[in-house]
């Protein structure tokens, strides 16, 4: 389970060094022409494909359907939308992205043909590529750059994540009284100015060095949407309009989604091919993971994406049947979100005391829920920060399985607290029949030390406001995707911890003083070994007062049928650049897949 409508969701890293990311001029990139084959497996590494033989030569046209795992109903608009892995899938074909994060692990302009910082990082300048039009035909420059940021800021949903905690910057007037509900004074702890220079460049000051807005640049927070949706919140994110390889054709709310071929994009192959290869993409939303593998193997679909481990395993050894293509590259964590905040439904809440935190963590058996739920194809989870990210550490600390340990603990904290009897907690999941399977077998493990977690299904839309507003005390989760540390910055510092029912993307409401120290020092500190060892000082405190209890780190499959050619295809930057390809965090790159 995913949210990721935030600006700080990054792919990569961008290095400590100032430099500024500007590339050649002119509208038009060149991606490598991708190669044919079958399957393709790429683990902790994005795929490079070689130059194909004649015979294997990508062509234009075909249509595919792909199944996804959950419906999108708030819609597909970058500033307005909740945005799980499903919305994901849909907006980066639509939109494209200010920067994008390269194979190199460095932010790369791409929307925009130049990204540069200050010397001291408190200011970013931004000019716009010339002759890129949206798919309304009007013409992306500046002046939209600017309005898309600003939209950001003013979204009901995302304005926390980019630190604004007042008003709306355009509508507020400043010639006439504050009000706290019609004319409420803006407060960014983010943005001091976001200014239009000349017709294709903005500048962006900021309150505070920011050395990696660059990589932040490369997914939510840096997709441009055409000025007629950022002007209509309510119908824009049913009829979204980007500069992407694809058109939005139409939607229909739990069946389908299709998207068609963007006849004049700007980006073309290494033959001067327009891309994207196929004419059109219908998504179509299967929640149960039996069902969809069932409408793959009937073929009513043609792919399918999947993070599950007895699935992934079973493909794998008909892999002579399927194009496959995995990645654990910005995979998210598999993991229990606790909700710190005090009360639950006018109780206390027995999740804000760490003991009884820690004595659910170790009541786990993380080796056997990872064998039974994942088959074994992922690795157990001790963080956040999976190996070969920074951040990552072989021992954070974090709680080792120890059922007789767990149930010590917990008759320490009932003895405390004056309790007898089972504790009750509420245990959420989505309406998956798997993942209640995964939660059964989890409160299983707490039940043996005196807890009783009640299963409580939600459908996944509704399940992400129930996080926002704090509306729970442990749901299984999915979330940060990226080799970026600072995209923990919204999930994790207090400023981000509104009190229920206030919408919060801190979901756990984690005030942390050790948590908050090192999250400030990723943002801010210039120097990348700096801002590494800042992430594992991050990973230790998480793990420190168990904050949360994660379990595994996803590993992502795409299969589909042997028609479907280059899976996970990534453009190139017009620097030259190959894109990371994962599957991860809005970097489900379809733009050069194509079919025979």
């Amino acid at each position: 389970m995913s949210l990721s409508a935030v600006l700080v969701a990054a792919c990569g890293s961008s290095g400590g060094d100032k430099e500024s990311t500007a590339t050649t001029a002119g509208a038009t990139a060149t991606t490598a022409a991708a190669s044919g084959g079958g399957t393709t497996q790429a683990t902790s590494a994005a795929v490079t494909t070689a130059a194909p033989a004649k015979a294997d030569k990508p062509k234009v046209g075909g249509k595919i359907t792909m199944a996804q795992e959950a419906e999108n109903a708030t819609g597909f608009s970058p500033q307005f939308s909740q945005t799980p892995i499903a919305g994901w899938n849909v907006q980066r074909q639509l939109y494209d992205s200010l920067t994008i994060a390269g194979a190199d692990g460095k932010a790369h302009p791409f929307l925009a043909e130049s990204v540069t910082p200050s010397a001291d990082f408190t200011s970013w300048t931004v000019k716009a590529r010339a002759g890129i039009k949206f798919h309304d035909g009007t013409d992306f420059a500046g002046q939209n750059i600017k309005d898309n940021l600003e939209a950001q800021r003013c979204s009901p949903l995302n304005a926390t994540a980019f630190g604004e905690f007042g008003g709306c910057p355009s509508t507020y007037d400043s010639t006439k009284p504050d009000d706290p509900k019609t004319n409420r004074k803006p407060l960014s702890t983010l943005y001091k100015a976001i200014t239009v220079v000349d017709p294709m460049t903005v500048k962006i000051d900021l309150q505070f060095p920011f050395p990696s807005l660059d990589m932040n640049m490369a997914t939510q927070g840096g997709f441009m949407a055409a000025s007629a949706n950022l002007k209509d919140p309510a119908n824009g994110p049913k009829n979204p309009i980007g500069t992407g390889p694809f058109k939005f054709k139409e939607w229909v709310v739990n069946d389908h989604l299709t998207v068609v071929r963007n006849p004049t994009y700007w980006v073309k192959d290494a033959d001067g091919t327009t891309l994207p290869y196929l004419d059109e993409i219908t998504f179509k939303p299967i929640d149960d993971i039996a069902a969809r593998e069932e409408a793959l193997r009937s073929g009513s679909v043609d792919l399918l994406m999947t993070s599950d481990g007895d699935a992934i395993s079973k493909f794998r050894t008909e892999a002579k049947d399927w194009s496959i293509f995995e990645t654990d590259l910005g995979g998210e964590t598999n993991y229990f979100m606790v909700n710190e905040f005090p009360t639950f439904k006018g109780k206390p809440n027995p999740l804000a005391d760490e003991k009884f935190r820690r004595a659910l963590a170790m009541g786990i058996n993380y080796e056997e829920l990872n064998k039974l739920r994942n088959a074994g194809v992922t690795k157990v989870a001790n963080g956040p920060f999976p190996p070969g990210t920074d951040g990552y550490l072989e021992d954070t600390g974090y709680p080792k399985y120890d059922e007789a340990g767990a149930k010590k603990m917990m008759d320490e904290y009932k003895a405390e607290k004056s309790i007898t009897g089972e504790i009750e907690i509420a245990f959420g999941t989505t309406a998956d029949p798997f993942n209640k399977g995964t939660n059964e077998l989890v409160a299983s493990y707490w039940k043996k030390i005196g807890v009783n977690a009640v299963i409580d299904q939600t459908e996944q839309g509704q399940y992400i406001t129930r996080a926002l507003v704090g509306d729970f005390q442990v749901f299984g989760w999915r979330n940060h995707g990226s080799l970026e540390p600072d995209r923990g910055f919204v999930w994790w510092h207090s400023s981000m911890a509104i009190d229920p029912p206030g919408v919060a993307i801190n979901f756990g409401r984690i005030k942390d003083k050790a948590v908050d120290d090192a999250l400030i020092k990723i943002r801010t500190t210039p120097a990348k070994a700096d801002r590494d060892q800042a992430a594992k000082d991050l990973n230790k405190a998480l793990a420190s007062k168990v904050h949360n209890m994660w379990t595994s780190w996803t590993l992502w499959q795409f299969v589909g049928d042997k028609k479907i050619q280059n899976l996970g295809g990534a453009p190139t930057a017009p620097d030259g650049t190959k894109a990371a390809t994962t599957m991860g965090r809005a970097m489900n790159w379809m733009v050069t897949t194509w079919v025979k």
